[in-house]
């Protein structure tokens, strides 16, 4: 990230000759002399509209502008995407010169509604490096733009884009980019933003539909009158398909950062938009390839999810939770947090609070009332209905049922059926440490209450 421009151009493969050359820059404002080794070279805001050689120009840290000159010629080109893209086409590119795109906006494919979009919620030019007269690097940068930005643009004139760094590519390919359409400019298909924030598209201008919940027959009846379905259907709800609204990824008057979401990638190398939106604080989260069609309701903070998970509607406060593979289909009301979620699981409603509990694989089709806190799971749980309270219990499943319905009064099968102490519930703990720990071991004592 703190990377200098010629630092950054020499790991990308630039010609020593032209790194050299880039160390002799010299500033609009009189300042440094060729050569004197003080100027800054980084790729930063470009404040100086008024630059008296504008189509020269990269920002510089201080938001002064600065040139760029080799042999008395500009190193820098900009042009529309139409004319910078021409040059390429035709191999008139000069390798390790640098081409700057004053015109991009991302023009996509919405998922869903499969509309063609340009929504230019906030605007930036991108910067490219040539690699060969036909041939520009994946890697590019952000640079401010003298365009206008649209009201309630993200984008400031204190946003520091030189931080910002982006694949690009310049042809629109939908079989690579599948939101990619032939009146678009290019596709970002990463950026990773001054925030830490990692995404594989351009998630400042990207914009997901969400339409409305009117109905519903389960116990979720909370949701009834929000924006939260991804998709126009969604069983046990009734969904209005022209009543919506189109969101970004994030919800930009919360803290946004530390996000890491991974692509999504089809087996033909396709690369997808990721169809998520949070609708408050979402920060220091780990998210798996495949994790698409997921509706956060209200911050998002601090969890960890595998890959493939998809089509679920998370409610307020989803956080310190990790989730494993294979999530989908699940609606969560409440707040949850503290959960591990094993692999293989789906359609499964919680209706209230969910906290502090172990769901070990093959976990499909429950339906949870309110306050389902500190509970632990065996493999195999299925096609039970739970009211609400369902709090400190031990439930169990191998095969056939057998269960432990509260706390230690019962039995509980894992190879065979042990008697366990009906008082002493590190008698619980310890049995599981000892023949199968696996169960056990992401989770801590304090989710027993006690300290062994």
């Amino acid at each position: 990230m703190n990377e200098s421009l010629v630092q950054q151009l020499a790991r990308l493969g630039a010609p020593a000759s032209t790194l050299v050359r880039l160390a002799y820059l010299k500033k609009d404002d009189g300042g440094t002399a060729p050569g004197s080794g003080t100027t800054n070279h980084a790729l930063l805001t470009n404040r100086d509209a008024a630059s008296q050689h504008p189509a020269s120009s990269i920002g510089a840290d201080d938001g002064k502008s600065v040139q760029v000159h080799i042999d008395g010629l500009t190193a820098v080109v900009s042009g529309t995407y139409a004319e910078i893209k021409s040059l390429r086409d035709s191999s008139q590119l000069i390798p390790g010169n640098l081409y700057r795109i004053t015109d991009y906006e991302t023009i996509y494919v919405q998922p869903v509604s499969n509309e063609v979009r340009s929504d230019s919620s906030a605007l930036f030019d991108i910067v490219l490096l040539a690699t060969d007269k036909n041939r520009f690097a994946p890697e590019a940068w952000a640079a401010h733009t003298v365009r206008t930005q649209p009201t309630g643009s993200i984008i400031t004139s204190t946003t520091p884009l030189h931080q910002w760094r982006l694949l690009y590519d310049i042809d629109n390919n939908s079989s690579r980019h599948s939101w990619a359409t032939s009146t678009g400019k290019g596709a970002v298909y990463r950026l990773i933003d001054h925030w830490a924030n990692d995404l594989p598209y351009d998630f400042y201008n990207v914009k997901y539909r969400r339409y409305k919940i009117t109905d519903t027959t389960t116990a979720a009846v909370s949701l009834v009158g929000h924006y939260l379905s991804s998709e126009t259907t969604k069983t046990g709800f009734t969904v209005d398909s022209g009543d919506y609204v189109d969101l970004l990824t994030f919800d930009w008057s919360n803290a946004i950062r530390c996000n890491i979401f991974h692509p999504t990638v089809t087996s033909s190398n396709r690369r997808l938009l990721l169809n998520n939106t949070v609708a408050g604080p979402c920060r220091y989260n780990i998210f798996g390839g495949g994790f698409y069609n997921n509706t956060l309701a209200n911050q998002c903070d601090s969890n960890q999810f595998g890959d493939n998970c998809y089509d679920n509607v998370l409610g307020e406060h989803f956080s310190f939770n990790r989730v494993e593979t294979n999530f989908y289909k699940n609606t969560i009301v409440g707040r949850c947090r503290y959960n591990t979620f094993g692999n293989i699981f789906y359609e499964n409603l919680f209706a209230g609070r969910c906290e502090h509990n172990f769901f070990n694989s093959l976990f499909y089709n429950n339906s949870f009332g309110a306050d389902c806190n500190a509970n632990i799971f065996n493999i195999g749980y299925n096609n039970k209905t739970f009211n609400n309270s369902q709090s400190y219990t031990r439930l169990f499943e191998t095969g056939t049922i057998a269960y432990a319905p509260y706390l230690l009064s019962g039995y509980i099968e894992i190879d065979e059926f042990v008697q366990l102490s009906k008082t002493a519930e590190a008698d619980l703990y310890n049995h599981l440490l000892t023949h199968c720990p696996d169960l056990v071991r992401e989770i801590s004592a304090t989710h027993f209450g006690f300290n062994p």
